[in-house]
């Protein structure tokens, strides 16, 4: 929660000039990439935390259920034409 947040108020990456060795300045950044902050139960938290600091970007407001029948719906219409995602 505390890169998220860092992330959302700063809209940068930390300083590796803490660290001395190259691979731990690596380690460093790679801890606030998006898959490694969001691949945890909280997500859906994540995610009001980013509307309540972007809401210009988050003004079509959809429900999971929404986006996931979407995306079924074009995934039905891929395997139909033949085309694989």
């Amino acid at each position: 929660m505390v890169r998220l947040a860092f992330n959302l108020y700063t809209d940068g990456t930390p300083s590796v000039d803490d660290y001395k060795r190259r691979d731990e300045q690596i380690d460093e950044c790679r801890r606030y990439s998006v898959s490694d902050i969001f691949c945890c139960g909280y997500a859906l938290y994540f995610w009001q935390g980013i509307q309540l600091r972007y809401p210009e970007y988050c003004r079509e407001q959809r429900s999971v259920e929404e986006i996931l029948a979407e995306m079924e719906r074009k995934r039905a219409e891929n395997s139909t034409d033949g085309n694989k995602e």
